[in-house]
């Protein structure tokens, strides 16, 4: 009885992720907490732009991936089943993109 249970309750769970998985959608969605930050310092894209067009575009990219992270980490969730490693690379995506964003700021490059 416990054992058809069980199976019961892994088919409407589907599966039970792991814990370092876990870990990791917490530190992907992490950067978008210094997402106001960003928001702030995107305004400064407009201080004497030379093509408004491109400026506004940035702009609204810029303020956007908060949005297609929050896709990503969905998305990474929904497939974790099937292609354990495109999801957790799903994971890394934003991560990455905000430390290169970081660097960019700090003139690093």
């Amino acid at each position: 009885m416990e054992e058809k249970l069980e199976n019961i309750e892994k088919i409407v769970t589907k599966t039970e992720k792991p814990y370092w998985y876990k870990i990791m959608m917490i530190f992907s969605i992490l950067p978008i907490l210094l997402w106001p930050l960003f928001f702030i310092l995107s305004i400064f894209i407009f201080d004497y732009p030379t093509n408004m067009k491109t400026a506004s575009f940035v702009f609204l990219g810029f303020n956007s991936l908060p949005l297609v992270f929050i896709t990503l980490l969905i998305i990474s969730s929904k497939i974790y089943n099937r292609h354990k490693i495109l999801s957790f690379v799903f994971l890394l995506i934003p991560f990455v993109t905000y430390c290169l964003i970081w660097l960019f700021l700090t003139n690093c490059f």
